[in-house]
């Protein structure tokens, strides 16, 4: 180990008079002019190290309520809390004769060893070269030694302090962004903020036997502060006089404190981005201002009652591609080109060209393009998000027909009731004929003669009906907990019974007749996805002779059913019972928050929101208006991120990736280039794989305990096809020439197949004003993409990386051009922004 660099100062204690003076205003700590904790607005996170059980905790939020608590380490150990992988959160780390053990995942066991040291030595860990990642730095009689980086191998030694009872101390106590070397000897602090082994700071603070000295930006002003730990009771002097300014209860007698890091806080826009990361499709500029001049509850409410977006309607087509260009089915205007008249019959069978028939039609490409395009630029974002929500819980795939119009028009039905009654949504789903051939409903026969035969009902839909779209497996309390029976046992919310019974209440449903085809009403009619399907019960309503509803007695979570019921009554109560099953406020509430806020919301939150769900003030049950405004002003979803504590937040699914990021960048685009990427990250857009979404809302993150349904399409080859679009849309395309700022706007062209194809378009401008200063570059897109929450380590790397991009003097337009896209691309494929928070 090198030796240190300058001569250890060698100065003795301070007077008994200034010793005596710390002591005495410590003394009246809580009982006098102390401030309360919280009334100072805390901005660290402080811990405590617990020796007789080896146990940490750490309190994120100033509520003196651990959020963090970790069994690690051994008697013996010295316990600190460091960032060795430069992510910007703090992990337990203990220093046991010479070796360092690392917690980097805060399960209790050490997933990394460092030696650096031996016994005897004082550890320490604070970021010394501020590259973002805290440093290993061991106090050995008056020496310091770094290592940087955490290598255990000493970059730097100083030399400063020796005294046997030196209590040496990291923090900026002058301000200046750097670490200065601090020794606590008996109630003074002696600071050298120019390393040079002299003392150009004293300050006089604490000196009790049982006291433990902390520097630390206790107020957030960007001074690190004096604090005194003693039993349990932290006094801090935020001007370093001596005054105690503040106490707080966080501990016990025999605990060591521990200093987390900066605490929870926030910014107005932050706070603006994080709502709108939860209610819309990514946030602009233009949004976070509304927010900001709006407030919360004042801008939920404007998007609330926005006007409805409408998807082009589409005409009814046949199942089976027409094979003539001279059919009169085939005039459809969505899918033309430049050189096909809407006037014209459409040449179904393809011809080159002209038009796609096959693609624009049998396949949910022009529906696809139209939702991007709409939850790019759309004013009712809120309403669109929760549809888009909707549509991943109540799930249709054209996976099963692959045309385009069923699926444009029940993912406006989903629009339409996205804020209305969930009931009546519940309701309209069972009635569509998309969901009807999708889980088997349509053609259900339910007639005296299938009865007679023994054979039973599908019953498909109904099992899906209860265990994904309403009340779901396991019986639960209002806060999303399962209910145990006297075995501890959870508690079936229905058995395979009430889904026969179900699903004989949904029989003798088919397809509305086409009467401009001359079709008429009759059992098994051919496919129509236009309107919702109509009952067959022969006499009673005029549909022929047989009734296909089976009409015996039924009975359905304690209702019965007489016999001789008609089917639009018996469909009427059933989705009735089941939306207002007891279940479905906390099945469904919680879902919707997974979907918009959290993966986790904590049991209490759930509860709030289906308070809301069960009564909306006005006595009415499943009103959706008030259960997303609830969702989304619910204190749980508003408070700012607590830094120990991070379980909160969710991973974006690959449409909120993509979206958030043109959004967030200002990119405008017809939807053409972002629909096969979003297929090659196992999100084809209404293409789920099955009536599960496309990932599973109960999806456990492999080695948690945490809930994580979008990590079940995230592995490394996904994330890979994460970065392969990102990379692709920010350097792939062409880019505009001619003028002297060229290039400025690039990306994907128009596809000349698509009629009124605009590509998709990139403007660089604001940020190759930057690209000449690295630094400031990549504060900017800091600034766009993570609203300034960029840890300094990915900050650090960043810069490096932008700077490794060569430009010459003066630079040109493209090299300032591939420094901004250098930025943009780290910053978009980083851990940082695949997260919600």
């Amino acid at each position: 180990m090198s030796q240190p660099s300058v001569q250890a100062d060698r100065r003795t204690t301070a007077s008994p008079i200034a010793r005596a003076f710390a002591l005495a205003v410590l003394a009246l700590g809580c009982a006098t002019s102390a401030v309360d904790a919280l009334a100072q607005s805390l901005q660290a996170a402080v811990g405590v190290y617990r020796p007789g059980i080896s146990r940490f905790f750490v309190d994120g939020n100033y509520d003196l309520v651990a959020d963090l608590s970790v069994a690690f380490g051994q008697s013996g150990d010295v316990a600190l809390l460091g960032d060795i992988r430069g992510d910007g959160a703090r992990h337990p780390v203990v220093f046991r004769n010479g070796q360092w053990l690392v917690d980097r995942n805060r399960d209790g066991t050490s997933d990394l060893t460092v030696t650096f040291g031996a016994a005897g030595d004082k550890p320490l860990i604070a970021d010394f070269d501020k590259d973002g990642i805290d440093d290993l730095v061991l106090y050995r009689n008056g020496v310091w030694y770094i290592s940087s980086g955490g290598t255990g191998t000493a970059t730097y030694a100083y030399g400063f302090g020796g005294g046997p009872t030196d209590v040496p101390l990291l923090a900026d106590i002058d301000g200046d962004g750097m670490l200065d070397l601090i020794i606590y000897r008996a109630g003074v602090w002696f600071a050298s903020t120019r390393r040079d082994g002299v003392a150009d700071r004293v300050f006089a603070f604490g000196g009790g036997p049982n006291d433990i000295p902390m520097a630390f930006d206790y107020n957030g002003d960007g001074i690190a502060d004096l604090v005194i730990f003693r039993d349990g009771v932290w006094y801090v002097s935020t001007a370093r006089n001596g005054v105690v300014n503040a106490s707080f209860q966080l501990g016990i007698a025999g605990d060591k404190p521990l200093y987390f890091g900066k605490g929870v806080a926030s910014t107005p826009r932050l706070d603006a981005a994080r709502l709108l990361y939860q209610g819309t499709f990514g946030p602009t500029e233009a949004e976070i201002t509304r927010v900001q001049t709006l407030g919360v509850a004042g801008w939920v409410d404007a998007q609330l009652a926005a006007p409805k977006s409408t998807f082009t309607a589409m005409p009814w087509w046949p199942t089976g591609r027409p094979s003539t260009s001279t059919n009169p089915l085939c005039t459809f205007p969505n899918y033309l080109t430049s050189s096909y008249s809407p006037t014209a019959p459409c040449n179904c069978s393809d011809g080159t060209g002209f038009n796609r028939c096959q693609r624009d039609v049998y396949t949910n490409y022009r529906v696809q393009n139209e939702f991007l395009t709409k939850a790019l630029t759309a004013p009712d974002q809120l309403r669109l998000r929760t549809a888009w929500a909707l549509s991943q819980i109540i799930v249709t795939s054209n996976m099963q027909d692959p045309l385009a119009y069923p699926m444009r028009d029940y993912f406006q039905m989903l629009t339409d009731n996205a804020f209305g009654n969930f009931q009546e949504l519940l309701l309209r789903v069972t009635a569509s004929p998309w969901m009807g051939n999708y889980l088997d409903m349509v053609n259900n026969n339910g007639s005296p003669a299938q009865l007679a035969a023994g054979r039973l009902p599908n019953e498909n839909y109904a099992r899906e009906l209860l265990q994904l779209f309403s009340i779901g497996l396991w019986e639960l309390r209002d806060d999303g907990t399962q209910l145990l029976d006297a075995q501890g046992k959870p508690i079936p919310t229905y058995d395979q019974d009430e889904i026969m019974e179900l699903a004989r209440a949904l029989t003798g449903w088919t397809y509305y007749p086409l009467t401009n085809l001359g079709q008429t009403v009759r059992w098994n009619a051919p496919v129509n996805y236009l309107v919702n399907m109509i009952p067959i019960e022969g006499p009673l309503n005029g549909t022929g002779t047989v009734n296909y509803h089976d009409v015996t007695a039924k009975s359905l979570m304690g209702y019965n059913f007489p016999a001789g019921g008609r089917a639009e009554t018996e469909i009427n109560m059933a989705v009735a019972l089941v939306a207002q099953h007891p279940n479905t406020a906390p099945f469904m509430s919680k879902q919707l928050i997974q979907q918009l806020v959290t993966s986790n919301p904590t049991p209490a939150y759930v509860q709030r929101v289906s308070a809301v769900w069960n009564n909306n003030g006005s006595g009415i049950r499943g009103d959706l208006k008030a259960v997303v405004k609830a969702i989304l002003t619910d204190a749980e979803a508003r408070a700012p991120r607590n830094p120990v504590r991070t379980k909160f937040g969710k991973l974006k699914e690959p449409v909120l990736y993509v979206t958030s990021l043109l959004r967030q960048l200002g990119i405008s685009s017809d939807g053409v280039a972002l629909r096969t990427p979003l297929s090659n990250m196992a999100q084809n857009v209404f293409n789920s794989p099955t009536v599960f979404n496309y990932y599973n809302a109960e999806y456990v993150v492999p080695g948690t305990n945490l809930s994580g349904p979008a990590f079940e399409i995230f592995d490394a080859t996904l994330y890979f096809q994460r970065v392969n679009w990102a990379y692709n849309l920010l350097y792939s395309g062409t880019c505009d020439t001619g003028a002297p700022w060229s290039p400025v706007l690039c990306g994907p062209a128009p596809d000349t197949t698509v009629s009124g194809s605009t590509g998709t378009k990139i403007d660089w401008t604001i940020a190759k004003a930057y690209a000449d200063n690295p630094t400031a570059l990549v504060s900017y897109v800091d600034n766009v993409l993570l609203f300034g929450t960029m840890p300094v380590g990915m900050r650090n790397s960043i810069v490096k990386a932008v700077t490794a991009v060569t430009v010459s003097t003066p630079s040109t337009q493209q090299q300032r051009l591939d420094r901004a896209r250098m930025a943009v691309y780290l910053t978009a494929i980083s851990p940082k922004f695949q997260v919600e928070f």
